[in-house]
């Protein structure tokens, strides 16, 4: 679960508040009920975020791990004030510690290594940040990547107790080597009964690692309803329409025409379908549709719609749905970049539905680099010049870092700062 995942579980807190005071004037009070959650949200958990800038994902025992450390307010991506302290750790293959620095941050940056001692064994490691206060929270909240380092010294040598780890580890693995899974996701999170919905889904091994394949959705009675197939990664989508009382399954094929079936969620009698697309860098739509019936409850006819991005509300609206449907264009080049997330709530409070769209700008600073020369001599000195520009030209001020290794070294690191605090930490 991320930061402002979060949120949607502090919501319904609120109900019990909203339905004993509201009356059919008080649209506003709902928005301002809910406001005051996202506020409380800010504020009770002021949560954090750590990005590593590490020199490189592959290491020979005797190098160090360099890295420098960017530690912001997840909200406003502002660095953390004044000083701080910084955990960083390097995780074994088993799971275990094996070295721990602490990092002093001023004004959220700081820096440091670890020097890989000569016994480490080889394998796949994880070096993992955190400040004290994200220490409170899950370790899903902290900052991780993944490490191999190398040792020849004992490529052919391996511990009795590391025998009997990998003994029960293959095991595992042969138990779930032929582990696949199709996993669905209906677009705002529930299929319901007679509204079409977008349905994506991905097809995995028992590592997550995508899988190429094709399927036929079918109902109850063994009915063809369509054909479908993977795009990228295992992963792809479709469009159908549930009808009422049907119960709905896939029949894939993959690998070498191995065949499974899986089920899909059971759609809701009744709901909301929340549908969102980026029409443009500056436009977004919004389409809601619904199979409540129209009560005398005017509260019970609306809907409340809210974007925010990073916990930053953006948008919020009382809408009337007269008709059990309603669309909706959103001006989101005001919008910072990042991850928007589009919340449908329904009359009384009540999160119903959710939606995230990654909103890209373009006005990020520029970085050019001069004077490097395709070739260089044995132990000839290399000299460069790095400038950073933003819109207009100006110098960008800010905190940087530069790491220099061999591509096959580099080429493997997981994510960079932008997808790391604008995706990925969200």
């Amino acid at each position: 679960m991320k930061p402002f995942s979060v949120f949607l579980k502090i919501i319904p807190f609120l109900v019990p508040v909203l339905t004993s005071f509201l009356l059919p004037a008080d649209e506003d009070f709902r928005l301002t009920k809910i406001r005051e959650a996202l506020n409380r949200f800010e504020q009770d958990y002021r949560p954090q975020k750590v990005y590593l800038h590490t020199d490189k994902s592959r290491y020979k025992v005797g190098e160090d791990i360099w890295f420098k450390a960017y530690a912001v307010d997840a909200v406003s991506h502002k660095p953390l004030p004044g000083i701080s302290n910084l955990y960083v750790e390097i995780v074994s293959p088993r799971n275990i510690v094996v070295q721990v620095k602490l990092i002093k941050l001023r004004n959220g940056t700081g820096w440091g290594d670890f020097s890989i001692r000569d016994t480490t064994p080889e394998g796949n490691y994880l070096i993992r940040a955190y400040t004290s206060w994200m220490n409170n929270f899950e370790q899903e909240f902290f900052f991780s990547q993944n490490l191999y380092i190398e040792n020849p010294n004992n490529k052919n040598f391996i511990s009795s107790e590391d025998i009997r780890f990998n003994r029960k580890y293959n095991r595992k693995l042969q138990k779930n080597a032929r582990e696949v899974s199709l996993r669905f996701f209906p677009e705002g999170g529930n299929l319901v009964e007679g509204l079409k919905s977008v349905v994506a889904f991905k097809l995995s091994d028992q590592f997550d690692r995508g899988l190429e394949g094709a399927g036929i959705l079918r109902d109850d009675r063994n009915d063809e309803i369509l054909a479908f197939q993977t795009v990228h990664a295992g992963m792809g989508s479709f469009v159908f329409t549930p009808e009422k009382g049907r119960t709905y399954y896939a029949e894939v094929t993959y690998r070498k025409n191995e065949k499974r079936k899986f089920r899909l969620p059971e759609p809701l009698r009744t709901g909301y379908v929340l549908h969102a697309e980026q029409l443009s860098r500056e436009k977004v739509r919004i389409r809601v549709e619904t199979n409540k019936p129209i009560t005398q409850d005017p509260l019970a006819n609306d809907i409340i719609l809210m974007a925010q991005v990073r916990g930053k509300e953006m948008y919020s609206e009382v809408i009337d749905m007269p008709e059990n449907r309603t669309e909706k264009i959103l001006d989101v080049s005001a919008y910072p970049a990042g991850v928007c997330q589009i919340i449908l709530f329904d009359g009384r409070g009540i999160p119903r539905a959710e939606r995230l769209l990654f909103l890209r700008k373009d006005d990020w600073p520029s970085l050019v680099i001069s004077g490097l020369n395709k070739e260089y001599d044995f132990r000839k000195k290399v000299e460069t010049e790095i400038s950073v520009a933003s819109a207009g030209n100006a110098i960008a001020g800010g905190s940087y870092s530069v790491s220099v290794a061999e591509f096959s070294d580099s080429a493997q690191i997981e994510s960079s700062v932008f997808t790391y605090m604008l995706l990925n930490s969200d």
